[in-house]
């Protein structure tokens, strides 16, 4: 009997703990969603502070948060100078002030700025060439968004031209291109002379005496310069105040050409097969923007041969004659050399092929 009822008060413990487990997974539950309400919770109230933090006005008040040096003579620095004012009924402290760029050197005269005390941010910007702009930023420990302050200066020696970086435009090839630049010359240094000197020596820069009196920089890119040359010519030019390798640093222009040509190929290159061996003629049609003449033609391989023939003043056909004893490929150069020294490449490719490479090109679309 004693064995009976043990084994029925185990079979009654089996039987309970279901229900005791039933019982304790929906307060487990319950318990999860109650924290994670909670840090919900706290997480939207944190979001709303920080939100009407960052619309808080900013503690001090600055009477200007852009300033312009204006015209600073080269290898000198600039200064600025940002006054603030704390307009709060509180102590303000300023953490630090950074810098958009390790060439501005930056920090505020004061850490605590009590109420109604002001102070200023003082930067000094190293010495460069042309325009420049950057940034401060200023952080405080009782804003969370930074004060930006804004510097620019435009270092120069004493020569300022109306452009910094100068578009010639396009010619054509054998083209003579000219271009007169304006300079304005600070009364300081009016009396000095005016040297240029080309870093390439695609342009030519002369000073020049403007009507009225005013002082300019004549360019000048000469033919010789164009001649033989396609797409776009760059170089740059120094002007200094005083002769070259004086104290005073040079003003450095940028001056940009493109040279485009007066005629079209027609195609831009030719390529093309044929099965068998021996000579192969093929010809191509050269079209002018304008009037024109061929003055010779030369091939970078001796088994390619360019014959012209002029249709019209702007219009001319050329043959391309290739030779080979074998199946091969045939890729050379042709120039053509127009009458007024402009000249064009034209890539030429012929395919020599036996009967089973010319199946497998015509099936490529050869």
């Amino acid at each position: 009997m004693k064995s009976h009822r043990a084994t029925e008060r185990s079979g009654s413990d089996r039987k309970s703990l279901p229900r005791y487990t039933a019982r304790w997974v929906p307060r487990t539950a319950y318990g999860v969603v109650l924290i994670l309400a909670v840090i919900l919770g706290r997480s939207i109230a944190l979001s709303a502070i920080h939100s009407r933090e960052l619309r808080r006005p900013f503690p001090l008040h600055f009477s200007s948060d852009t300033l312009d040096a204006g015209a600073v003579p080269l290898g000198k620095p600039a200064h600025f100078e940002f006054r603030f004012a704390n307009s709060t009924n509180r102590p303000v402290h300023i953490l630090q002030v950074v810098s958009s760029c390790g060439c501005v050197n930056a920090e505020a005269d004061k850490a605590e700025v009590r109420p109604g005390e002001s102070g200023a941010v003082r930067a000094d910007l190293s010495p460069t060439v042309g325009e420049v702009s950057k940034a401060l930023r200023v952080l405080l420990r009782e804003h969370p968004r930074p004060q930006i302050l804004k510097l620019q200066a435009r270092f120069t020696n004493g020569v300022i031209a109306e452009e910094s970086t100068v578009d010639l435009g396009t010619t054509r090839q054998g083209g003579l291109v000219e271009r007169v630049l304006k300079l304005r010359v600070e009364p300081r240094v009016r009396a000095l002379p005016i040297t240029a000197i080309s870093h390439q020596g695609v342009v030519r820069a002369e000073p020049t005496t403007l009507p009225g009196g005013g002082r300019g920089l004549r360019l000048t890119v000469p033919a010789s310069a164009t001649r033989g040359r396609m797409g776009a010519l760059q170089d740059a030019v120094s002007v200094y105040l005083g002769e070259p390798g004086s104290a005073s640093p040079p003003l450095t222009l940028g001056v940009s050409l493109r040279v485009d040509s007066s005629v079209d190929l027609v195609p831009a290159q030719v390529s093309f097969g044929f099965r068998h061996t021996g000579a192969v003629t093929e010809t191509v049609a050269i079209r002018g923007r304008q009037n024109f003449r061929i003055a010779g033609m030369t091939s970078s391989d001796g088994r390619v041969v360019a014959r012209w023939t002029a249709a019209s003043d702007t219009e001319a056909s050329v043959a391309i004659v290739a030779r080979s004893p074998r199946p091969a490929t045939v890729s050379a150069y042709v120039t053509v050399v127009l009458a007024d020294g402009e000249t064009h490449l034209l890539p030429v490719t012929v395919r020599f092929l036996g009967d089973e490479e010319w199946r497998r090109w015509r099936a490529a679309g050869g």
